[in-house]
């Protein structure tokens, strides 16, 4: 088993690694069963660029802090915004604003427009999407739409990276979306546990820091990053296709949510590539 082996530091390992903790974590208590994406995602890190050091140095020394953070904010969301209203919203504010800030913060001491342009998007779209998320159902046709386009959002991300050339990012990328793939294939055709607060947060504050240091340090096409965004909204689309009742409805769902979602993922990454850096395009 040669761990030094691209494919399996960014597929079979955080794949493994989500799947076998959400099983575990099943055992414990079934809404915290997302926790399996986070951890298959920072073990794939480790794997992938080593352990950070605290303070981090870099931007993507960053990305497990906080991809950690997204993964707390989940939590206190699962525990307790039933009986705190506001906190749910407030935290779907801040986080996409401590992303920002914290990746960013030597441009905004700068006065740098385009930095300060880039984290104003960063977090007018990070809140939009972790709003409309901020209570999917636990089950039926939407209760697997925040996954499915999580998923496809990664590999959109990953193929941008990619083209950007930011080798690492888009192994992240990928990375995050093989944990993901550990919990839909758990969760799919049967739901076996909520995708709820802790997984909304977890991926979609793991997406956002991995967008944001693509749109400050990368290459990637900032007009691919843009319409990727797009992604998030493939839902409101989803739902006009008319589906079987009962069962067989609720388990199509999300793989029409998730075709649904291909088409501004592939507009994006098309984009991507016919204006990589190097004439790749």
């Amino acid at each position: 088993m040669n761990f030094a082996d691209p494919i399996f530091q960014t597929a079979v390992v955080p794949f493994a690694v989500s799947l076998a903790t959400a099983l575990l974590t099943l055992a414990v208590g079934r809404r915290y069963a997302a926790l399996g994406l986070a951890l298959g995602f920072l073990v794939a890190y480790w794997l992938i660029m080593g352990l950070p050091p605290l303070p981090p140095r870099g931007s993507a020394q960053k990305l497990p802090y906080l991809a950690l953070l997204a993964t707390l904010f989940g939590l206190v969301v699962e525990i307790a915004a039933t009986r705190l209203t506001l906190l749910r919203p407030t935290l779907a504010l801040a986080l996409p604003l401590a992303v920002g800030v914290w990746l960013g913060w030597r441009g905004l001491t700068r006065g740098d427009v385009d930095n300060i342009a880039a984290i104003a998007a960063l977090f007018v779209v990070g809140s939009a999407i972790l709003l409309a998320y901020r209570q999917p159902p636990e089950s039926g046709r939407r209760g697997l739409e925040a996954p499915a386009v999580a998923l496809v959002l990664a590999l959109t991300l990953g193929a941008l990276a990619l083209l950007g050339h930011s080798a690492s990012t888009a192994q992240l990328a990928f990375a995050l979306a093989a944990a993901l793939g550990g919990v839909l294939i758990l969760n799919w055709p049967t739901q076996r546990f909520p995708f709820a607060g802790l997984g909304v947060f977890a991926a979609f504050g793991t997406l956002l820091a991995l967008s944001g240091q693509m749109l400050l340090y990368s290459d990637a096409s900032r007009i691919g990053l843009a319409i990727a965004a797009l992604v998030a909204a493939s839902p409101l689309a989803a739902q006009r296709f008319k589906l079987p009742a009962g069962r067989s409805g609720e388990v199509l769902a999300p793989l029409v949510t998730g075709m649904v979602a291909l088409v501004p993922a592939a507009i994006a990454v098309g984009i991507g590539f016919a204006l990589a850096p190097g004439g790749q395009g």
